[in-house]
């Protein structure tokens, strides 16, 4: 075995993680799931506050961390006024490419596992298969620069969860802001989404940017598939990422129609109306849901907090001036799911990005059916 081992020393009772500078001779040791998840917990550099959330699955390659332990472990960085890519990697600390080591305890292999490591701050992403391949995000950060450069493309913010287990960097494009409705300012906002954890592909898409409440209302236009970490990963990625860049003028224009056709539809929606549109998009009967809480009958609690929150949204929305109902109702949804339920910035971003593409897509398509069709 050639590879150079990532070392996992012990010291006073806690386990050190070392990367050696020559290669050793390796033998190789038989470790179950759960016990490289449990090593893993104890290697990876988490906060001493958050480590015990690290949520070690049976079944998975790597653990995982739920949503708001991930948000814990966020940064978001406020981008406005760089003008290269260099600036947004100094400025994030991301300037670094994820490696893959071969993981061992002392001399002795871990076999069929590599860990996905940050060599210059000995962070350690994840733990996967020999076949996962690392995906190069200077690389395609790189490929937008001169977009960059030339202010096509104007960076916004990123956000860096677990030390660069997972970055989103977002960039407004300026020439294609619309005003929709009477005072509602929208733009597309370029996406580049990338995963060292081992557990999710690699994104790249565009959606759009409501800058009354600084909600990103969804993805726009056909979004390419999440890349995987296989062979090829690299060009692959970067075939997303100029299909992206490609939609920007193909798309964009006939998607801020839509919003536009949304905005500025006459059709008044009765309490019952939106009630069940909200239904629809998250795929519960609202109509039922308020009927049995009337009756006193017993209802699923995440449903009535749902209708709760939308309700809320939805009185939020309607203090704009001159914007249809149908338009309120859909931004009510969109900021619900990035605001309501996300109550910071960090969470709001990966909710936006990784977990709501489904909800968005049938909040879009509802509001068009309530509009009579585009």
């Amino acid at each position: 075995m050639c590879d150079t081992p990532f070392i996992i020393t012990t010291q006073s009772g806690n386990v050190k993680v070392n990367v050696p500078d020559h290669p050793i001779e390796p033998k190789e040791t038989d470790m179950s799931h759960t016990m490289i998840q449990s090593l893993f917990a104890r290697t990876h550099t988490l906060p001493q506050a958050v480590e015990s959330a690290v949520m070690a699955s049976p079944v998975m390659a790597s653990p995982r961390l739920d949503s708001r332990t991930k948000a814990k472990l966020a940064l978001t960085y406020d981008l406005t006024g760089l003008v290269s890519v260099d600036e947004i990697l100094a400025h994030t600390s991301t300037n670094f490419v994820p490696t893959l080591k071969v993981p061992a305890i002392g001399h002795a292999v871990i076999p069929g596992w590599r860990a996905v490591v940050r060599e210059d701050t000995g962070s350690v992403f994840g733990f996967v298969s020999p076949k996962y391949q690392p995906n190069r995000h200077i690389d395609h950060m790189m490929a937008v620069d001169p977009l960059v450069r030339s202010g096509d493309l104007r960076p916004v913010n990123a956000s860096v969860w677990g030390g660069g287990a997972m970055i989103a960097y977002q960039f407004e494009a300026p020439a294609l802001t619309a005003m929709v409705g009477t005072s509602d300012n929208v733009s597309p906002l370029l996406t580049l989404a990338f995963r060292n954890d081992g557990q999710g592909g690699d994104r790249s898409f565009f959606s759009a940017f409501r800058f009354f409440c600084l909600n990103q209302m969804g993805q726009v236009g056909k979004i390419s598939a999440s890349v995987r970490h296989g062979a090829g990963i690299i060009g692959n990625y970067a075939d997303a990422l100029m299909n992206s860049v490609r939609q920007l003028q193909a798309d964009m224009p006939a998607q801020f129609q839509a919003y536009k056709k949304l905005a500025t539809c006459q059709r008044r929606l009765s309490n019952t109306e939106t009630i069940e549109y909200f239904g629809k998009v998250f795929e519960f009967d609202g109509i039922e849901v308020l009927e049995r809480l009337n009756k006193d009958e017993k209802v699923t609690a995440g449903h009535v907090k749902a209708l709760d929150g939308l309700t809320q949204a939805l009185e939020q929305e309607r203090r704009m001036p001159g914007v249809s109902d149908v338009w309120s109702a859909y931004n009510a949804v969109t900021r619900y799911t990035t605001h309501a339920i996300g109550r910071s910035e960090a969470l709001r971003t990966q909710r936006a990005i990784f977990d709501n593409g489904k909800v968005y897509t049938r909040a879009l398509d509802a509001a068009v059916a309530l509009t009579g069709g585009l």
